[in-house]
C-alpha cells in the first residue's frame, strides 16, 4: 500500500489533504492493490515457498478460502470507494484491477510469466493511478498529469523489473518466466537502471524535483550494482535494498506536498513493523535486505 500510494499522491499534488475525495481515492487504491496482491499469492504458492517470501499462505497462517474472501472484500470496498468518486473513477478502478489483478495473474494472459507483457501492463496501470490523482485538481490538473506523469510511470516500470531479480531462483524452479529468468540478472539491472535514468532526466528537465531527485538517486544505486557481476551470486540482497530505498526516497520526497500524510504513513509502517515482529516473527517492513 505504501508504495502504490506514491502514484495517486504524486498526481494529486496541489489538492487539499482535507479533500474527502483524496481519502476515497487512497481507499480505492489500497483495496485494489490488496486484492491484486492476495490474488497473486494464491496463484504463486510454489514460487513464494521456494523464495521464502509472502509466508501467510505457505505457513498455513491463512487458508486459501480465507484469502479469496479477503480479496473479494477488498475489491468490493475499492469499487464502492471509486463509485463514490464518480463513473470515470469507477471505470479507471475496474481497468486497473483488470490489468493488475486478472490479466497479470490469470490465464490466458498471465502476464507475470511473460517477461515483455508484464511491464506493458504495468505502464497503463501506474498511469491510471497517477491520472486519478491528477483529476482531483480538475481538468487542468488532469491535462498536466498527462504531460508530467511519464517519469513516474517509467520509474515504476524500472522497479517492477528489478523486483524480479530476488526471486529468480524460486521463479525458475517453479517454471515461471519473468524478465530476470528470461534475460538474466545483469540484463535486468541494466534495463532498470536505464529506465530510471530516463525517468530522472525527464523529471528534472520538467523541473519536477520531487520525482527527479529520488529517481536520480535510485538510478545511481542501480548503476553501482549494474557495474558489478550481477550474475555472480549477490544480486538478490542488493536488489531488495535498492528497491526499498528507491521507494522510500520517492515517498519521503512527497513530504513537502503531503506532510501530514507522510507522517501518518510513517507511523503506520512503524506500527506494522511491531505487529509483524510479534505476530509472525518477521522483520517487516524493513529497508534492509
Amino acid at each position: 500500500m505504501a508504495v502504490v500510494w506514491i502514484f495517486p499522491l504524486a498526481g494529486a499534488r496541489g489538492a487539499s489533504a482535507g479533500d474527502p475525495r483524496l481519502w476515497l481515492l487512497l481507499a480505492q487504491v489500497s483495496g485494489l492493490a490488496g486484492a491484486g496482491f492476495v490474488l497473486n499469492q494464491l496463484q504463486d504458492l510454489a514460487g513464494d515457498s521456494a523464495n521464502a517470501k509472502c509466508p501467510t499462505l505457505a505457513r498455513g497462517l491463512a487458508s486459501p478460502r480465507e484469502a479469496r474472501a479477503l480479496a473479494v472484500l477488498l475489491l468490493c470496498g475499492a469499487l464502492l470507494a471509486s463509485l463514490a468518486l464518480g463513473p470515470w473513477h469507477l471505470a479507471a478502478a475496474g481497468l486497473f484491477f483488470l490489468l493488475t489483478g486478472l490479466c497479470y495473474n490469470l490465464p490466458p494472459c498471465r502476464a507475470k510469466d511473460r517477461p515483455l507483457l508484464a511491464p506493458l501492463l504495468a505502464a497503463p496501470a501506474f498511469a491510471l493511478l497517477l491520472l486519478q490523482g491528477s483529476a482531483l485538481r480538475g481538468g487542468l490538473g488532469l491535462a498536466l498529469g498527462l504531460w508530467s506523469g511519464l517519469p513516474l510511470v517509467l520509474a515504476g516500470i524500472s522497479m517492477s523489473l528489478l523486483a524480479t531479480v530476488p526471486d529468480r531462483a524460486g521463479d525458475a524452479a517453479a517454471g515461471k518466466r519473468t524478465w530476470t529468468v528470461a534475460f538474466g540478472a545483469r540484463s535486468t539491472w541494466r534495463a532498470s537502471c536505464l529506465l530510471m535514468a530516463v525517468a530522472a532526466l525527464l523529471a528534472l528537465a520538467g523541473r519536477d524535483l520531487q520525482v527527479g531527485l529520488p529517481a536520480l538517486s535510485a538510478a545511481l544505486l542501480m548503476l553501482r550494482q549494474a557495474r558489478r557481476k550481477a550474475d555472480a551470486g549477490e544480486p538478490a540482497d542488493e536488489a531488495l535494498r535498492v528497491l526499498r530505498w528507491s521507494a522510500a526516497l520517492q515517498g519521503l520526497a512527497l513530504a513537502p506536498s503531503w506532510p501530514g500524510m507522510v507522517l501518518l504513513l510513517l507511523l503506520f509502517l512503524l506500527a506494522a513493523r511491531v505487529y509483524y515482529r510479534r505476530r509472525f516473527g518477521l522483520d517487516y517492513p524493513s529497508l534492509r535486505a
